[in-house]
């Protein structure tokens, strides 16, 4: 709601004219104060501007609208949200983005409407050059003897054109250029913008509304079509900030927020209200929300704790395996090496062996020697073992002239054996090959 009436004297830049309109908006609605046109506006001296154009700007707003064929659009992830953080980044990077520089570009910012294609923060970064812009802003600026307010494009100042109430409607914006290009607007928003000659008229099926924008046509092309003159763009740019705040950051100005009086007091009334309403559930709210983290944070500690029990038993159960199993079993262990010595030094010259066990209390060997009975002896007379004994007969081997022989003793000590609680013996087994000249 607007308290107080304010004037705007909008303008629009066509080829040669400046085409403006006095627009006034109240508490009551807006109002078309007058229009006026003049022609070759650049042309003229710069007494002449000042005489024709001051006129209508003593009071209110200064706003020009520059033609949509001045501008490149690109659309990207920005909207009029995060533009005042980032313009300064976006004004790095200019030269990327349009063919112009850093210092040429005049850039504002378009939002699109959320759409089942555009779920996300869309918009669109506008770009004009300003050395193309700068002779008419520096010829009105001095006309008129103020600076501009607001520098908008054709594509901002179209959000004030009365497309709110339209389900669907296709812009055909006509330039004397001859470069023409499509607009689509949904309920005054935005839903597309630059589209080409085919994609407008083909976008989303058949247009409700067609309006085309040329300053110099006063009557429809087409019995479809209706012209959106720029003498009422001038209106709707006048409108735009009002009528769609925060869709659109121009070029020169602020971004337009729309009025908000009334919303300071009956925010604060509603917000004592509630407060005198809601304490009491606020307080219950707290303590259960309080008691609820309580009860989670207590469970937590004791599942912590009865995993930690139990890491704790199963700690004790390995140290017990340990004390009474392995550790008694290692300690009773010892070498056998120096009965594999005595049983080395028991074979007599030019003998070897193909195996040696040492298997709990007895001595097997598997071997060569040129008279079995001689490695039977030496055994025999061996401190290290006893009972001595042929396990198979021996067999004559010509080729080597030697007999093989298979000999088991008695162990006459403990190497190997590992006593356990249990009772039961565990012995000790060599094996594999020995071979070679012993």
């Amino acid at each position: 709601m607007t308290v107080f009436t304010t004037s705007t004297c909008s303008c629009v830049l066509t080829s040669d004219d400046l085409v403006g309109a006095i627009v006034s908006i109240g508490p009551f609605g807006a109002r078309c104060e007058r229009e006026f046109t003049i022609a070759g506006f650049l042309s003229l001296s710069e007494v002449e501007r000042a005489q024709r154009l001051s006129p209508f700007v003593q009071s209110g707003e200064l706003c020009v609208t520059c033609p949509g064929s001045w501008c490149s659009i690109r659309p990207m992830a920005i909207t009029t949200r995060i533009w005042s953080t980032a313009r300064a980044e976006v004004m790095q990077s200019v030269e990327g983005l349009f063919p112009m520089s850093a210092s040429d570009a005049l850039l504002g910012v378009i939002n699109r409407a959320e759409t089942d294609e555009n779920t996300q923060d869309q918009g669109y970064l506008v770009a004009v050059n300003r050395q193309q812009a700068q002779p008419w802003l520096s010829a009105i600026e001095r006309a008129a003897g103020r600076p501009i307010h607001r520098l908008l494009s054709t594509h901002m100042a179209l959000f004030g054109a009365g497309f709110q109430h339209e389900h669907s409607t296709i812009v055909h914006e006509r330039q004397t250029t001859g470069i023409d290009s499509y607009h689509h607007f949904q309920f005054g928003e935005v839903i597309e913008l630059a589209l080409s000659a085919r994609s407008g008229e083909n976008s989303h099926g058949a247009c409700v509304k067609t309006l085309v924008i040329d300053s110099h046509s006063e009557s429809p092309s087409a019995p479809e079509t209706e012209i959106l003159t720029a003498r009422q763009l001038a209106v709707g740019a006048a409108l735009a900030p009002r009528v769609a705040p925060r869709r659109f950051a121009p070029f020169i100005g602020p971004i337009a927020h729309g009025p908000r009086r009334w919303l300071a007091p009956v925010a604060a009334s509603a917000a004592v209200v509630g407060v005198l309403v809601a304490a009491g559930a606020t307080s219950r709210a707290r303590l259960d929300n309080a008691t609820r983290a309580f009860e989670r944070a207590h469970d937590q500690q004791i599942a912590q704790l009865e995993q930690v029990e139990r890491d704790r038993q199963l700690v004790e159960q390995r140290t017990a395996l340990l004390s009474n199993t392995v550790i008694p079993a290692f300690e009773s262990w010892h070498s056998i090496l120096p009965e594999l010595q005595a049983a080395q030094r028991t074979l007599p010259d030019k003998a070897f062996v193909y195996r040696i066990e040492l298997n709990g209390d007895s001595l097997t060997l598997r071997g060569e020697a040129p008279r079995a009975s001689d490695v039977l002896r030496r055994l025999e007379d061996s401190t290290q073992f006893t009972a001595a004994r042929v396990v198979d007969a021996p067999v004559r081997v010509e080729e080597r002239a030697a007999e093989q022989f298979h000999i088991r003793a008695t162990r006459t000590a403990t190497t190997g054996k590992i006593e356990v609680k249990t009772g039961r013996k565990v012995g000790g087994n060599v094996g594999g090959k020995v071979g070679g000249d012993l």
